[in-house]
């Protein structure tokens, strides 16, 4: 006899499986209800990947480098004053959170975090604060150096993976060099799953 939690659990991992497809870079995605803004750290390599796939989704595409703070000031906090909705990135991790810490006087939060460490061995660890991270993160191994465009597969159409991600920190790991990046989601708070 299935019991309720067997059930729950299948359930859950089937909904995330189908929700998030293997990165396939030739297939295009749908398109999304609106199309997001995307901020990308264009110093970053991976960073350019991730924004080849987030304009198939037809999101505009915010660059700075290094201090994200004249793109807030200028761009995104009018923006998102006039019309809060949901914003994604590719960033690393300190301007994450100053842009998490102004999102927050604009009732913003992280809902969706997945940081990617480099190793000493040249490969990636991907953990984070998003529900069935395990599913992911295999995904997101098994995308290898394509995991930019997974990851904002992620962040356009993975809705049921967003969940409160506010204080969310990236974990100290063995054989992991500490100057993370990582792909978000911004949202309102009313949008969290």
């Amino acid at each position: 006899m299935a019991t309720r939690r067997a059930f729950l659990s299948g359930a859950t991992v089937s909904s995330v499986m189908l929700a998030v497809p293997a990165a396939r870079a030739t297939s295009a995605p749908p398109a999304p209800a609106r199309p997001m803004r995307a901020v990308i750290d264009h110093s970053l390599l991976p960073g350019h990947i991730f924004a080849e796939r987030a304009r198939t989704y037809g999101a505009a595409i915010d660059w700075f480098t290094g201090d994200v703070s004249t793109l807030w000031l200028t761009e995104l906090a009018p923006m998102l004053r006039n019309r809060a909705e949901p914003i994604v990135g590719l960033t690393r991790a300190g301007a994450l959170f100053c842009l998490e810490r102004w999102a927050w006087d604009l009732r913003m939060r992280v809902v969706m975090r997945i940081d990617h460490l480099a190793t000493v061995s040249g490969s990636r660890q991907h953990c984070g604060a998003t529900p069935l991270m395990e599913v992911v993160a295999a995904r997101l191994d098994a995308s290898g150096p394509a995991f930019p465009s997974y990851t904002a597969d992620l962040a356009f159409g993975g809705r049921n993976l967003w969940s409160d991600c506010t204080h969310a920190t990236t974990p100290r790991s063995p054989g992991a060099l500490f100057d993370p990046i990582a792909s978000w989601v911004i949202a309102p708070a009313s949008a969290r799953a």
